[in-house]
């Protein structure tokens, strides 16, 4: 596409129809991200459907790099509240990252004030706010994504754990999986929050005991909401999510996934952005 053909389908911008934007907005976004410093200047018509539909691109633009590159910054070494902010992003992806991150940041506030340095203190703590941890199988997705977790005290146990290994700031203290429950150890006690933060004594029988570091928490936490997904037939998350497990640019990935995924086709998406963002 050359210049003035661009410059053609950003006039289109102006149509306030939904049937002939998909196509325009289609054509758009094979620019990737090239294309927005185009947008960042209709930002500034004085139409304002033009600026509502150069954002909805920006949008959907800035969504599918965060998706594709996920993963890459996960082995880059992101930290954990980053993480958990991706993560809610993943699946609220209209939500403004700003409010999200002064959620964490008044819960971490608060956490620093109580003065906890350890497990047991992070345990009392915890406990005195209401906070509850729930089993990584459960059909909640809210549990994985920060803002309402923060915001109802409830978040999926590989989460919490992470989270509270961080809050910590220790080197000592590791994340561990055993069977189906995650805790938290600094060699000389175990903490399960899923058990109502329960302090016990460590087993010596590591048998059954998989340690997990941020890395390993990150993935496995993006796999699960990936797993939500499919169970309750969200179709565009399995697509999105996908791609965020991936890093793939199109939906090549959908071709081991079983029927209906594999035969929805990325305008299907697009649409149902357009239509969100519109609502």
């Amino acid at each position: 596409m050359d210049d003035q053909e661009l410059k053609d389908r950003l006039a289109l911008l102006a149509d306030p129809d939904n049937d002939v934007i998909i196509p325009v907005f289609a054509t758009l976004l094979e620019y990737h991200t090239s294309i927005l410093p185009e947008l960042a200047k209709l930002q500034d018509s004085a139409d304002p459907v033009v600026r509502r539909r150069a954002h909805q691109l920006q949008s959907i633009l800035t969504m599918r790099e965060r998706r594709y590159n996920l993963m890459r910054r996960i082995d880059e070494g992101m930290t954990f509240p980053d993480f958990m902010l991706e993560l809610h992003l993943q699946w609220y992806d209209f939500d403004m990252s700003q409010e999200i991150s002064r959620v964490w940041s008044d819960f971490e506030d608060e956490f620093r004030k109580s003065g906890a340095t350890g497990l047991t203190q992070a345990a009392g703590y915890m406990k005195s706010i209401g906070f509850c941890s729930v089993p990584d199988t459960a059909g909640d997705v809210n549990v994985y994504c920060m803002g309402p977790a923060l915001s109802a005290l409830k978040m999926a146990g590989s989460l919490c754990c992470g989270m509270v290994r961080y809050l910590l700031g220790s080197s000592e203290v590791a994340v561990f999986r055993k069977g189906r429950v995650f805790g938290l150890t600094d060699g000389r006690v175990e903490l399960y929050p899923q058990d109502g933060w329960k302090l016990t004594s460590v087993e010596q029988d590591k048998s059954a005991v998989s340690e997990f570091d941020e890395q390993k928490i990150m993935k496995f936490s993006l796999m699960m909401l990936f797993t939500h997904s499919v169970c309750g037939d969200e179709f565009r998350y399995v697509y999105t999510l996908g791609q965020a497990l991936t890093g793939c640019r199109d939906d090549s990935f959908l071709s081991c996934l079983p029927y209906p995924y594999r035969h929805m086709p990325d305008e299907v998406y697009e649409q149902q952005d357009l239509n969100r963002m519109d609502d």
